[in-house]
């Protein structure tokens, strides 16, 4: 049986999706849960998974240079638009840091002097919460390959869902719009679009919408941290509506709450997430 993918997104950061995504972890609903944002991945700070397993993935390459057959003739650092190989001593040298692993310099060396090898792009975990198995990665610092990465994660946690005969498979996304966001859409059944009751939180919904809307995929909204300002309350609903996009959940500022959040506490007795399960069952 394949299960339903429910993937939580927000055009920002800290607009409260992985909130969000946490209590949906919460409910009865048996599930898989997978956290996709590999550049900050903090989900397992609130489900305390066991952890079972741990993998290095090599998904990327970067360019190295052998010196020794260097000639030191220019033409890749010339040809390098990411400048990601500099001239030292009269010899090529890669900035690993800024190398894209396009390839291009080992196309335009004459003396065959520069190989691409992979390397390291981060690490996967998967674990046991109280709620269901969690699978997340952390991308290491420099590398490139998020979007990667993110298919890789999810991939597995949806095998796993699948073999397990999950109902849902619960995707906490990365927050923006690049590729890690794409990656965690595709396939998607439904986006839970988290706004924040900002100018920005609106602003940045707007293009993630936008994106969105590119997928086969219901959305539904939730709106967190409301009651601040009556007039972008306001201007949210009214955007909502004009959008066709049913606002599921409303949740109120709440000092509690963000409280009991930086302290790694589920705030499940101040948030009824039911209403949010209703509307993606």
């Amino acid at each position: 049986m394949r299960p339903k993918e429910i993937v939580v997104a927000s055009g920002k950061g800290g607009a409260g999706k992985t909130l969000i995504t946490a209590l949906l972890a919460s409910t009865p609903e048996s599930k898989v849960i997978c956290d996709c944002d590999v550049e900050a991945s903090n989900l397992h700070l609130l489900l305390g998974p066991k952890i079972e397993s741990s993998q290095r993935l090599h998904l990327g390459t970067v360019a190295r240079v052998k010196r020794d057959v260097c000639r030191g003739c220019g033409r890749c650092w010339q040809a390098c638009r990411f400048s990601a190989i500099e001239d030292r001593d009269g010899k090529a040298y890669v900035v690993p840091e800024l190398c894209e692993g396009c390839g291009v310099c080992a196309f335009v060396c004459p003396a065959s002097a520069i190989e691409m090898v992979e390397e390291d792009t981060g690490d996967v975990f998967f674990g046991r919460t109280d709620w269901g198995e969690l699978f997340y990665a952390e991308l290491l610092p420099g590398r490139g390959s998020s979007g990667r990465l993110v298919s890789e994660l999810k991939g597995r946690a949806r095998k796993r869902a699948m073999a397990l005969g999950c109902r849902w498979l619960l995707v906490d996304g990365p927050p923006g719009l690049g590729c890690p966001v794409i990656s965690a859409i595709s396939g998607a059944d439904v986006v839970v679009l988290v706004v924040e009751a900002s100018l920005s939180g609106l602003s940045d919904a707007e293009r993630l919408l936008a994106l969105v809307r590119r997928f086969d995929v219901e959305v539904v909204a939730v709106a967190n941290k409301s009651g601040i300002s009556g007039e972008l309350d306001g201007r949210l609903q009214a955007w909502l509506e004009e959008e066709s996009v049913p606002l599921a959940l409303r949740i109120p500022f709440s000092p509690d709450i963000a409280c009991l959040y930086a302290n790694a506490v589920l705030p499940k007795a101040l948030v009824d997430i039911s209403p949010l399960v209703d509307c993606i069952a």
